[in-house]
């Protein structure tokens, strides 16, 4: 690790790999996000909603992926404004036509709970 230059670990703790970056990014945990993953079987996708809100300045991975990348001028690679664009190019990939739009973000007349909308 010391010889490269400059590095950036993001992770949901400072391991010792970390310890040695140049610089260091919380992330969310799986509560603390919405998030999309593909079983491998790379058969449909899954959703989840985030149940509470990040302490800190904790960030999602794929928010700071694409502001990293936005950052570094790799626009045409990473097209996507924000996450939520991310999460429907995803979807649209699996559900053709427009029910992919928006279904990661529950409809906001669902009962809410202390953390959210119910999934």
């Amino acid at each position: 690790m010391h010889k490269i230059p400059f590095s950036v670990t993001f992770d949901l703790f400072m391991k010792h790999t970390a310890a040695l970056s140049d610089l260091f990014l919380p992330v969310t945990t799986w509560l603390e996000r919405d998030q999309l993953t593909a079983p491998y079987t790379r058969f449909g996708q899954f959703a989840r909603c985030k149940a509470v809100e990040p302490p800190g300045e904790c960030r999602d991975d794929e928010d700071i992926l694409l502001e990293m990348a936005h950052r570094m001028g790799l626009h045409e690679a990473f097209p996507w404004k924000t996450v939520e664009e991310y999460f429907d190019w995803r979807l649209a990939r699996t559900l053709p036509g427009s029910q992919a739009r928006g279904a990661v973000h529950p409809p906001p007349d669902l009962p809410q709970t202390r953390g959210g909308p119910l999934p």
